[in-house]
């Protein structure tokens, strides 16, 4: 083959192979927000910003609450240039409400709009170019059910609830996964946002994130 003839996705499976490539891949990503409500602006906005760039390969960026809407949070856009919302309703607000979290039919509500979004984006980019979904771990999506110092208070105060509500938000994530291999996409960016000592200690990510 070849490499100056290559495309995206060839490009990118030589690099992890440890073949030859006529250049580093490079891809970059952004929110839109507004566009992100709905699965047919964000698969707008999204092929339009590829279109634009032509990356060789595409991150899929919806907004952080997506997961979280069909759980009752709200958030609201407040003119952020990087696009990040501010929520203005969290559902968790005792311990037991974490036991009580459902768990959430992906192909329905917010998550059945993001698989949409997903089936769009794969469609209209093209076989060529690999498209990835966000998903959010676990704790993340915790950390916004009740909030980043509430969710501190309940790892060390009510840790068996939050191991409980984070076992459901799995269950979750799981089967959106499973739905999310029928629209064609290439693969995940896993957002784990807790691996850092400023927020959590070393023996609290291992209890609460790392497992998940």
């Amino acid at each position: 083959m070849n490499v100056s003839n290559l495309t995206h996705r060839e490009r990118l499976e030589k690099l992890i192979a440890g073949e030859k490539i006529d250049r580093l891949p490079v891809a970059l990503w952004r929110h839109f927000p507004v566009d992100d409500q709905s699965a047919d602006g964000l698969a707008a906005a999204t092929i339009n910003y590829q279109q634009s760039f032509d990356f060789d390969f595409v991150k899929i960026s919806p907004s952080s609450s997506f997961c979280l809407q069909d759980w009752g949070v709200t958030s609201a856009w407040s003119g952020s240039k990087e696009g990040t919302r501010e929520y203005t309703r969290r559902v968790i607000h005792h311990p037991e409400d974490w036991s009580n979290l459902p768990v959430l039919d992906p192909r329905s509500g917010r998550l059945g709009e993001q698989l949409q979004a997903a089936e769009l984006i794969t469609n209209g980019i093209g076989i060529d170019t690999p498209v990835i979904q966000t998903v959010f771990s676990p704790l993340s999506q915790a950390k916004n059910l009740i909030g980043p110092n509430e969710l501190v208070v309940s790892m060390r105060k009510h840790p068996e609830e939050l191991l409980s509500g984070l076992q459901t938000i799995t269950e979750t994530i799981i089967q959106f996964i499973r739905e999310l291999e029928k629209t064609g996409i290439s693969g995940l960016f896993y957002a784990i946002q807790h691996a850092q000592y400023g927020l959590v200690s070393q023996e609290e990510y291992q209890e609460f994130g790392k497992k998940f």
